[in-house]
């Protein structure tokens, strides 16, 4: 056997859909059944339960065809439902609407919440909608997810995606792991809360320096002291973040 290298004429990329090109003077399309019914070609009754379909079409019919079925992440149902307890979740996916809805099923996830046969724009646009009334962080690792980790308020790559994905991304997670997502969730919440705290400390001493200071009743030597305190509280309590517990059993060192 041998492999057959073919020249590829008027190659074009369809984002979210397929691509296109002319092989030997034929017209070739390989992409998702809604590229093919936006070119007219009349699909195959073909069926395939919790996978997408790619279809092949040669001189306008379809010639052959791929399902292509993604396995979820061990992590994925576990991740899914401890987010569901504090947090709303949505599926966004270029995948058809059966597809869509197995892996909500799998996750149990509501319908309502999920968003299928979208192209990588209209992820941007299904993020902005939400953003009307909610703040929205987007997990992704695909170049169709570029789009919408750009839209939303926090955009989170895993480490394992695609250059554009991690580009796009404010945070981008080392490695695959999506339980990282629940431990960069965490982190953020407790880096928040000890910001709080420090505003707290350092607004307090001057709170109460500052009026009895005005009074004459406050000695210059105190008045060092307790800048100097104010200080190391501060920066006593940021540094207590290495030692803070995570749920999923470390440290935020």
């Amino acid at each position: 056997e041998r492999d057959v290298v073919f020249d590829i004429e008027r190659f074009h990329v369809e984002s979210g859909r397929g691509i296109t090109g002319q092989i030997m003077g034929h017209d070739l399309i390989v992409g998702s059944a809604r590229m093919m019914q936006e070119q007219n070609i009349v699909l195959p009754d073909w069926t395939s339960p919790g996978a997408t379909l790619v279809y092949v079409a040669v001189d306008g019919e379809v010639a052959a065809g791929y399902a292509i079925r993604d396995a979820l992440k061990d992590s994925a149902k576990e991740t899914i439902q401890r987010l569901r307890e504090t947090k709303e979740v949505y599926l966004l996916t270029g995948d058809r609407r059966e597809v869509a809805d197995h892996l909500a099923t799998e996750l149990g996830l509501d319908p309502a919440f999920v968003f299928a046969d979208v192209l990588p724009i209209e992820k941007a646009d299904v993020i902005h909608s939400l953003q009307q009334t909610k703040r929205v962080a987007m997990v992704g690792d695909g170049i169709n997810d570029a789009p919408a980790l750009v839209t939303a308020d926090v955009g989170i790559a895993l480490g394992s995606g695609t250059d554009v994905a991690l580009e796009a991304a404010d945070v981008t997670l080392l490695g695959h792991d999506l339980k990282q997502v629940l431990l960069a969730i965490e982190l953020s919440e407790q880096t928040m809360k000890n910001i709080r705290q420090n505003l707290v400390f350092a607004l307090g001493y001057n709170t109460i320096g500052i009026p009895v200071a005005f009074l004459g009743l406050l000695a210059p030597w105190l008045a060092g002291a307790a800048m100097a305190f104010s200080s190391v509280s501060v920066v006593t309590n940021a540094l207590r973040l290495k030692r803070t517990p995570l749920s999923e059993g470390g440290t935020s060192s």
